[in-house]
């Protein structure tokens, strides 16, 4: 069947000349190429027809999230590793005809792949030439003042630190390139009293997905922004409260909850 994607407004016609917005099977549009109803049949480039008029099309869709649910099961077990059982849901998916080879090709975000691997070098540097073991130890001399109001509070100033830190710096740069910079310098702090590396982890994934202030800190951010409309400073108006609110939930919850 055929789905408007764009609806007319109220007590309006299509008229000699529109141009529709159709969502439909991938045949359709040789099935209409003769139609005299139509002047021009034209495929939205990139675009992925819907594939639910047979009923094995409809069984995809099930098997699709079955395939799924197994792909984190085996990574919650700890049967397999992440990288293992997102190749083996990848092959599935491609298998059983979720997706074809050249869809799964064109889904790989290579700018994204080479961002990440070229962080690894930036960060190998500076573990090597000392500069990460220095920005630990300022920070921790640093750090030491807030344990000042006891060991619990200290703790918690410190992962609020990081936190904020690695927030403000993801509001800049990627998020996947703000982990790998920063892990190298954490791994190095966590001597202090309340820390821990699985403390840190868990400080530095929810800091670097935090990207609030900004509008080009994420691509949802740019797409509200258009949509608002917004202004950049309304980000850090509401994002820099917003970020001070999930760090300190981020830190009560790392210091208590996470060994």
């Amino acid at each position: 069947g055929v789905t408007v994607v764009s609806a007319l407004p109220e007590n309006e016609t299509v008229q000699q000349g529109d141009c529709l917005l159709v969502e439909a099977p991938q045949d359709w549009g040789k099935q209409h190429a003769d139609d005299l109803t139509y002047t021009l049949i034209h495929e939205v480039p990139g675009s992925t027809p819907p594939r639910l008029t047979r009923p094995k099309d409809e069984l995809r869709k099930y098997i699709a999230g079955l395939v799924l649910a197994m792909m984190v099961g085996l990574v919650a077990s700890k049967t397999l590793h992440i990288f293992d059982a997102s190749i083996l849901a990848s092959i599935l998916f491609v298998l059983l005809q979720c997706l074809t080879v050249e869809e799964a090709f064109k889904a790989i975000n290579w700018r994204i792949i080479l961002a990440i691997v070229s962080c690894y070098g930036v960060g190998a540097a500076l573990e090597n030439t000392n500069v990460t073991e220095k920005i630990a130890n300022g920070f921790i001399t640093f750090a030491k003042e807030l344990y000042v109001m006891g060991d619990m509070m200290g703790s918690l100033g410190v992962l609020f630190l990081v936190f904020i830190i690695c927030s403000s710096m993801s509001c800049i740069v990627s998020n996947q390139a703000t982990v790998i910079l920063l892990y190298p310098i954490v791994k190095n702090i966590t001597t202090l009293e309340g820390t821990s590396i699985g403390k840190f982890v868990i400080v530095l994934l929810m800091g670097a997905s935090s990207s609030f202030m900004t509008p080009f800190g994420y691509q949802t951010n740019l797409m509200a922004m258009e949509a608002g409309p917004y202004v950049f400073l309304d980000y850090p108006k509401f994002g820099g409260p917003l970020t001070v609110i999930v760090g300190i939930c981020t830190a009560i919850f790392t210091r208590f909850f996470i060994e």
